[in-house]
This record gives structure tokens, sequence and C-alpha cells, in this order.
């Protein structure tokens, strides 16, 4: 929504002489009509209170005087500096306001402090010793990504903007999680509905219809998954396992979707996919985030107690019809191998080395810190 108002007024600005805002009468106003409604108020009504101000006899400046402590200091300085240069130049100026600018400088913002003549230095110390990152699979993953968009998450941690993918993957993951929480007896379609529609009813949409063609969506991928791919009986699950172990000595943190102990005495680790994407062969020989969960499998200790026989590793995509399972073949995994791809990501981190190099075409397309990206806008 926030993104939409900025377009909104940005738009606005394009305007030449005259900008015309309508809104049926037929239907409420929309909330863009509605805030741009009390933005024309606010103007009036600043117009009105100069025009009064006008009236009495005060300028502008003296009614809305700002004191020192709100003030801008650089604001401060550059009008002392045009002061001066008109002085100099034998212009009027507010002696009184020039004298009370130069002592607030001169007590609270000296020029040894000025920004624009201090001398660069070198800090030679890396941030990754003081503060030591903790990587997972969405942080590395995102470096494989692209370097930039890293730098801007997870260095400078600017967070992403909130979309309806993202919402819809939390959803999905919420529910699977607090009913598989169920005991056996109670993991019946009825209560899985029951759990969807109240995931949806806690979380806050911008339009009633986006919210109801989501929840549609839903109930359909997670009957096709309840009727088709569900765990048999007598299965024991394990919703989101932690697990925490070190690589290298960095620490390596991270959660797994599900951890099924089969009747038939194999593991099976599942990672789930709330969208459509579809995996080529090329695809999973390239993806690492199985591979990245099998290792901590491998590495932490804690997570021994859930491994027995042999680990079947599965992709579960739930929004795709026609092809939702992908089993990854045991040959796709080598340990001192997704080991050596792990630790090849960590040492550019380390090494900040952030050039905006997109792994994949689409890679662009759909980032949400691009308008910061110097490649994309140059």
């Amino acid at each position: 929504m926030e993104g939409e108002t900025r377009l909104l007024f940005n738009g606005i600005t394009r305007a030449r002489e005259k900008l015309f805002i309508t809104a049926s009468r037929s239907r409420s106003a929309s909330t863009f009509f509605e805030k741009l409604r009390a933005a024309s108020e606010g103007i009036s009504k600043k117009k009105k209170n100069d025009l009064n101000i006008a009236r009495a006899g005060k300028s502008y400046q003296e009614e809305w005087k700002i004191p020192y402590e709100t003030d801008k200091r650089w604001l401060l300085k550059k009008k002392t500096m045009v002061s001066t240069v008109r002085i100099a130049g034998g212009l009027k100026v507010d002696y009184k306001r020039f004298i009370e600018r130069a002592v607030e400088l001169k007590y609270f913002y000296p020029v040894d402090k000025w920004w624009n003549l201090v001398k660069p230095t070198l800090n030679n110390s890396s941030p990754y010793d003081k503060y030591p990152p903790i990587f997972n699979y969405s942080s590395l993953n995102t470096y494989r990504d692209c370097p930039f968009k890293y730098k801007i998450k997870y260095f400078y941690k600017v967070p992403e903007e909130d979309n309806l993918n993202l919402k819809a993957g939390k959803i999905y993951h919420n529910a699977l999680k607090e009913f598989f929480d169920k005991t056996e007896k109670d993991r019946t379609w009825e209560e899985f509905v029951k759990v969807i529609e109240k995931n949806f009813e806690e979380e806050d949409f911008d339009f009633l219809f986006i919210k109801k063609e989501l929840l549609t969506t839903a109930l359909k991928d997670l009957k096709r998954y309840y009727e088709n791919f569900i765990p048999p009986v007598g299965a024991k699950v394990i919703m989101e396992e932690g697990f925490n172990f070190n690589l290298a000595g960095n620490p390596v943190r991270g959660r797994i979707d599900q951890v099924n102990q089969l009747p038939d005495g194999n593991t099976e680790m599942i990672d789930f996919k709330s969208g459509s994407t579809r995996f080529s062969r090329k695809d999973l020989e390239e993806e690492i985030q199985l591979r990245f969960y099998k290792l901590a499998l491998d590495s932490d200790r804690s997570l021994k107690k859930f491994k027995q026989g042999k680990v079947i590793m599965k992709y579960l995509v739930l929004g795709d019809d026609k092809k939702t399972e992908y089993i990854l073949p045991e040959d796709h995994y080598n340990k001192k191998n997704i080991e050596s791809v792990l630790g090849k990501l960590i040492r550019k981190i380390k090494k900040e080395s952030f050039n905006p190099s997109p792994g994949k075409f689409m890679s662009c397309k759909y980032c949400n810190y691009k308008i910061l990206c110097p490649r994309f806008y140059g």
C-alpha cells in the first residue's frame, strides 16, 4: 500500500497546470481518495492560517519560529553563511538573527564538527570481527542470487517490502505447522480448513477480494496436498525444527520445514514451496536448500535423533497442480561439496564483495531493491 501511495503522489507531481481527481458517488471513496482529501484540507487550512498571520502583522518566521533544539544544524550553518556573504556584498540582512545564529553555531555546532571539513580516515577493522553474522539459507541464497541485494538486505538491514507472495508463503507455512501440531486423529480435512481460514483472518489485506481469491487458492492447493502428499499414517511428523552448527568457525542457523520419520524406517525431509515454481533437472542440480538442510541433519547433534534409515529429500510445490513433488536423487548430496559451496559464499561475504551481479536474468525483474541498484538504474 505504501508503494502504491508513493506512486500516486509521484503521478500527481506530473500535472503541469490543472489536476482533476474524482470518485464515484455510488461507491465509497477509495483509501487513496481519502488521503488526497485530507491533504487538500490540510493545505487549505495552512493557507487560511498564513492569511490570518499576515493580517495580524506578524511575519511567517515570527509565527513559526523553530527553537534551536529542533532546527537542523546544517540549515543553521547554511543560513549563517548566506548572511555572511550578503553582509560582505553590502546587502541588507537581519543582524539580530545573524548574531543569534552565529552564537548558536559557535557553542552548539563549531567549525571542527562540520562534516564537510572532516578529513577522511581509513577504517581497517572488519565489522564481522565485532558483529559476526549468523548465516542461514535465506541469507546465503540471497547472496547467490545477487551480492548487492545481500548487501542491502542483510548488511545494511533494509527490510524487504511486504508483498502478496511473502504473505501467502507465511500463511501456508503457519497453517501447515498448526495442523501438524494436532494429534494424528484430529488431522482431518475439516480441521485443516478451520486452521487455514483462521490464519487468513489473522493477516491484514488491503482489499477483501484479494483475501477471498488467495483463500480460495490456498484451500485448493492444500486440499491437493492433503489428498496426495500428506505423511502416511503412523509417521512421526516434526515441523519447523531448528538447527545450529558451525561451518569453518562460522555460525549457521535455520529451520527445516518438515522432517517425517516414516513407518518403513526411513526419514523424509521436506521443503514446502507455496508458489507454482517448476524445477527443471538443472534447477535441481543447482538448488542448495535441501542439501543445506541435509548438512544440518549430519552436523547438528540435536538433530541426530530424527535421522533414521535412508534420508529422502523432497520439494513440494503446493501451487502447481501438474507437478507438485520433486525428489532429489541420493547422489545430489555430497557433504564435502555442499560445505565447499557454502564456505565459498561465506568467504566472499566476509570480504564484502557486493557487486551487483545477479545470478539469473529474472532476478532483477522481481527484486524489491532495484531502485537502489546502480546496475538497474545506472
